[in-house]
């Protein structure tokens, strides 16, 4: 779980850090077409930019996402897909609170759209914890037919048994 929380961390930083050192606030270059671009943007806010004048709240909710999170793993270790799943979780929201502590905001990159409808910019933490949080829902479904109860016979049969 630390590992992949790690590697998400590293991999969310040192993407953000191209960004920064390569392209101006708001500048754009299209990869492929209009399509996917990279855009330099910084986020103060939450998700999709919302609560622009909340980066203090913001920073407080991710801190404490973080211990919850480390808290959780500590006192329920979890096992095979579930490591993974918290490992990107954390490392998405340990890369998203790094930017909050460093610049009192998110930065943000990837850009995807078709003219003027264009998907918010997100980064790699933000893709960390999307997938984390989508492992954890398909762990959680029920497994083959578990969930399907046998029908009870109808008259007939024999009474159940007694307590």
């Amino acid at each position: 779980m630390l590992l992949v929380a790690l590697a998400s961390v590293l991999l969310d930083q040192a993407a953000k850090g191209v960004v920064e050192r390569s392209l101006a606030l708001g500048e754009s270059i299209d990869v492929i077409g209009g399509f996917f671009r990279l855009t330099h943007v910084q986020n103060p806010g939450g998700a999709f930019g919302l609560f622009r004048g909340a980066g203090a709240a913001f920073t407080a909710l991710s801190t404490a996402a973080v211990v919850l999170l480390l808290a959780a793993a500590w006192r329920y270790p979890a096992a095979g897909r579930s490591r993974i799943a918290y490992g990107l979780v954390l490392g998405g929201a340990l890369g998203n609170l790094i930017d909050r502590i460093r610049l009192e905001r998110v930065v943000d990159f990837l850009d995807f759209g078709v003219g003027g409808l264009r998907w918010p910019v997100f980064n790699v933490a933000d893709i960390a914890v999307v997938v984390g949080v989508g492992l954890f829902l398909l762990i959680s479904l029920p497994k083959g037919d578990a969930h399907v109860r046998e029908p009870r016979p109808e008259g007939g049969g024999e009474s159940p048994p007694g307590p």
